[in-house]
């Protein structure tokens, strides 16, 4: 799912601040917030299960032990909040009928604390956090042929939500033969922004422009430097659902370019791993690790694990033959070493979903809430120091999708 934005406009207003509460999957709804207490649980899985269907999210205290369940459990998000939302410091966020909120998870509740009304986009990539109460968030938009670069500021502090600054910055003309400015992954390293994106004529045209790269020092948001890399075409890509995009500990940035027909829709191009190195503002044409080459698929997503190694997803061709199989049980993972240019498989049962944020990343080590077809859902534990694989917390069976896993504190 790109995010392109074909008639966006710039529309923020004042904070809003609204208070309700939504039931959990046991329909509870006599929980008043001034009584509630918080869960205790640091981390939160994101589900889809049921007939009509309905999104949950499940609480739970551990990744490496346990069951979680809807049996009595979980705070049911349908109307209010997607699986493209982030959680942050002990809350959730999200963007939805052009409202940013923010929420709490109390007994099996979802509380809404903030809201502020905001149409700077209508779908949103996960923002840069300038400190722990502040977010930088980032849009795409085009007006007449002209390529704009789309920002708020926004002070979440406490439980509170305010709009503190917006803007925009010209980022030259949509070249010729494409209709949108499709944004990508971002960055924000000593002063500088680094953004990634690509170009297209919607969903069906493949984005075959190239890789593009703007650099702008920050806050100023002046100094721009453009470059394009036409090696791959969609780099980056609505890291709401998931990353692709990590700083080693060198400042060297890592981008995956997605031509894979789920995100780039341009399969002729190889997936690759590009960097910009630190302190550049342009690719680095002598560097590229070919995943296409090297794993023998397409990838999604790509989460850092540190001294230069990260958990990719993969599709696995042989299984996909139409657009519907790509929400069946076709994924694989991958650890990825960008120096050695190596690939791993790691034997963790096919998953079901491509853009979906089912990973985190904690202590050097990654916890995937795996969805399988054969083997239950389960969420897998990956050491990378001792390249052990060891499975956890059971989730339950029968779920439509594992959505997204969030660390919530």
């Amino acid at each position: 799912m790109k995010i392109t934005t074909k008639n966006l406009f710039l529309v923020l207003s004042a904070a809003l601040f609204t208070a309700i509460s939504l039931s959990s999957c046991s329909k509870n709804n006599n929980t008043d917030e001034a009584t509630a207490t918080p869960n205790a649980s640091e981390y939160g899985i994101f589900v889809r299960a049921g007939s009509p269907s309905g999104d949950y999210i499940i609480p739970v205290t551990s990744l490496t032990s346990g069951t979680a369940t809807l049996s009595g459990n979980g705070a049911e998000v349908t109307s209010v909040l997607s699986y493209s939302g982030f959680a942050k410091n002990g809350y959730y966020y999200g963007l939805r009928d052009s409202k940013l909120s923010k929420f709490k998870l109390q007994n099996n509740l979802l509380v809404s604390v903030a809201a502020v009304p905001f149409s700077l986009v209508t779908s949103m990539g996960s923002p840069i956090w300038i400190d722990d109460n502040t977010m930088l968030i980032l849009g795409s938009g085009t007006a007449n042929a002209a390529v704009k670069l789309l920002y708020a500021i926004v002070n979440a502090s406490g439980e509170t939500l305010s709009v503190t600054k917006t803007g925009e910055v010209a980022l030259g003309a949509v070249p010729t033969g494409y209709t949108s400015f499709s944004m990508g992954d971002y960055q924000l390293r000593n002063g500088k922004l680094y953004v990634e994106y690509s170009f297209d004529s919607g969903w069906s045209v493949p984005a075959a422009s190239g890789s593009y790269l703007s650099t702008m020092d920050y806050p100023a948001f002046t100094n721009i430097t453009t470059d394009r890399d036409v090696r791959s075409t969609a780099p980056g890509g609505t890291i709401g659902y998931q990353p692709s995009s990590f700083t080693n500990e060198s400042g060297d940035i890592y981008v995956m370019n997605m031509p894979g027909v789920r995100m780039g829709n341009y399969p002729a191009l190889p997936t690759i791993i590009s960097r910009i190195k630190s302190g550049a503002t342009a690719f680095d044409k002598d560097y590229v690790f070919d995943i296409s080459a090297t794993a023998g698929q397409h990838a999604y997503g790509m989460w850092y694990l540190g001294n230069g190694k990260a958990l990719i997803k993969t599709e696995r061709s042989s299984l996909i033959s139409t657009w519907a199989d790509y929400s069946k049980y076709v994924f694989d993972y991958y650890v990825v070493d960008v120096s050695a240019k190596t690939a791993k498989h790691l034997d963790i049962p096919l998953h079901a979903g491509a853009l979906l944020g089912n990973v985190v990343i904690e202590n050097g080590k990654a916890y995937v809430a795996n969805q399988s077809e054969t083997a239950g859902n389960f969420v897998w534990e990956y050491d990378p120091v001792t390249d052990k694989l060891t499975q956890g917390l059971k989730v339950q069976d029968g779920l439509q999708f594992v959505l997204r896993l969030d660390k919530i504190k």
